[in-house]
């Protein structure tokens, strides 16, 4: 039996319910014995009174990248799809991230913190800026910053959902995406969109 754990209660539940309910279709579809939960903040205990034998993690942001569900998971020892505990933890913050890649001497844009109700560091690389929060998922909060007098707005954004933002230099070019199935890289997938952001 697998639970597909769709929800959560990040900034990203309606897509997380969107794509969870779209995985637990899919399941269904291919005979595989499977049931839906939507998990909050308060209804966890509920999902151990269910047997299931493996999880479907279709939760997004905090509670469902950052660690949190894996190592629920793993305490119970239910095998689960996507990454352990310690890639969820490290990589759902993007500065930290960087901070990571930068040790293994990866190719990196410029980039600055900016905390909540601190003095700002002066930005000294070049607009177009990309303004986040370091902490959420997909592009919440994400904003391109094309003129300095858009920097104080797009700062209030990111930071109704994070204390920590990362200002980025924009990097232009084309967006993939790649899924990895084990040790397996499948093919990548171009992203188009019509707006600046993918979102």
């Amino acid at each position: 039996m697998i639970a597909i754990l769709m929800g959560g209660y990040s900034a990203e539940r309606k897509i997380s319910l969107l794509s969870g309910s779209a995985v637990y279709k899919a399941l269904l579809n291919s005979k595989v014995d499977c049931f839906s939960f939507d998990l909050t903040a308060d209804n966890l205990d509920d999902l151990w009174k269910t047997k299931f034998d493996k999880a479907f993690i279709v939760l997004h942001g905090k509670g469902g990248e950052d660690g949190f569900i894996q190592s629920e998971l793993e305490r119970k020892k239910i095998p689960f799809t996507g990454s352990g505990v310690v890639a969820s933890n490290l990589c759902i913050n993007k500065a930290v991230t960087k901070e990571l890649w930068d040790k293994h001497d990866l190719p990196l844009s410029p980039s600055i913190i900016a905390i909540k109700d601190s003095p700002l560091d002066s930005i000294k690389f070049p607009l177009p800026w990309a303004i986040k929060p370091t902490m959420e998922g997909s592009s919440i909060g994400i904003s391109k910053v094309k003129d300095k007098s858009e920097l104080s707005n797009a700062l209030n954004l990111a930071w109704q959902y994070n204390n920590e933002v990362l200002i980025e230099q924009w990097v232009e070019g084309d967006e993939y995406t790649v899924t990895i199935l084990g040790n397996k890289a499948l093919p990548s997938i171009k992203i188009i969109s019509n707006n600046d952001i993918y979102d």
